[in-house]
């Protein structure tokens, strides 16, 4: 899998044995030209903006799940002033996330 790689410098499992992960499914997905359900983009969405090693993969076993190529980059103005740039697969994605109410404004970085 080519958007996938080894993060940690210690030993980790194999990248076939997370088959069955959530990140490892949406990567082989992408990568196979499939379309993502909006519960799915959630998911992602929620996954990446929750982890504190990349702004736009999954961490998972020592191994990151790259979804720069198909996540896009958006300013979020939050009722109270507060600006932050978030990575999501869209608009819809950021406005379900319960922990990024109240929005007033999203817009998309070209």
């Amino acid at each position: 899998m080519d958007n996938a790689w080894k993060f940690v410098q210690w030993d980790v499992q194999e990248l076939d044995t997370l088959k069955d992960s959530f990140p490892y499914r949406m990567r082989l997905k992408l990568n196979n030209g499939e379309a993502l359900t909006q519960e799915e983009k959630d998911n992602i969405f929620a996954d990446i903006s929750r982890n504190i090693f990349s702004r736009s993969g999954i961490p998972l076993g020592g191994w990151m799940f790259d979804f720069s190529d198909y996540c896009r980059q958006y300013y979020v103005e939050f009722t109270y002033g507060h600006i932050q740039k978030y990575w999501a697969p869209n608009k819809t994605a950021i406005r379900h996330d319960r922990y990024t109410r109240p929005l007033r404004r999203i817009v998309e970085v070209k």
